[in-house]
């Protein structure tokens, strides 16, 4: 069902649950639509947002008393050509605490399908990308959790934070006592790097240093996850963040 779509990642969902909910998304389109997947089937809501078109809204009482009983195993939605998921999003993935199954779709043609928040991690390599579900930051806090069983608290981030002048990496960084700084030319296996990618005027990129052959484990924008030497992109290098021992 997904052979011609290029961003695929639904995870252990259901492949009856995902085709029951892309084919609601078109049904709903250039509405978004939204559901969610309960005891192991998908089901329909209403969107009652004020503008459907851009952002959806469930008020059935259902989906609550579901969720309340947690029979809720996914909240599903679908966007109309935005390939990425809003902070909007990401703040409801984490106050709910559930998966979210996002389907983007260009003219009613499947472009993204992407579940992210399950408990069992996505790989680490090869994985698509998709801001604000699987990004650096995300890509490199799963990599600590399967090393080291501590991962970033990351907060919600907007696509382009580091245009609008917003320290997103520097602010969250600071106030996270876990880890320290280190020096750029002493790295140990597990040591974040910081990026001004482009020559930004802050920090928008995370990769961690990941073998001592001087392999780094990157997410870069719009491209699937993978392992890079050190000098990819060492102008743009900027500092080294570790996680303290103590």
């Amino acid at each position: 069902m997904f052979k011609y779509c290029p961003n695929i990642y639904t995870g252990t969902l259901d492949d009856k649950c995902v085709e029951d909910a892309i084919q609601h998304a078109r049904d709903e389109f250039p509405n978004e639509a939204c559901g969610a997947i309960i005891n192991g089937e998908y089901v329909k809501f209403k969107n009652e947002s004020e503008t459907p078109e851009l952002s959806f809204e469930i008020k059935d009482d259902l989906f609550f008393v579901e969720y309340i009983n947690k029979n809720v195993e996914c909240l599903v939605h679908s966007h109309n050509d935005s390939n990425q998921a809003s902070f909007v999003d990401q703040v409801q993935q984490k106050e709910l605490d559930l998966p979210s199954l996002i389907i983007n779709l260009k003219n009613k043609s499947l472009m993204d399908c992407i579940v992210f928040g399950e408990k069992e991690l996505a790989p680490i390599e090869g994985r698509p990308f998709f801001w604000g579900a699987f990004d650096c930051v995300t890509c490199v806090s799963d990599y600590l959790i399967n090393k080291f069983g501590v991962g970033i608290d990351y907060p919600p981030h907007e696509m382009g934070f580091w245009g609008k002048q917003k320290t997103y990496f520097e602010s969250y960084i600071e106030g996270d006592d876990k880890f320290m700084w280190v020096s750029p030319d002493d790295l140990k296996v597990g040591d974040m790097l910081l990026y001004n990618i482009d020559g930004s005027r802050h920090i928008n990129h995370i990769g961690v240093y990941v073998n001592e052959n001087g392999q780094v484990l990157h997410h870069m924008y719009n491209n699937i996850s993978g392992l890079y030497p050190i000098n990819f992109n060492k102008k743009y290098l900027r500092k080294a963040w570790r996680l303290r021992n103590d």
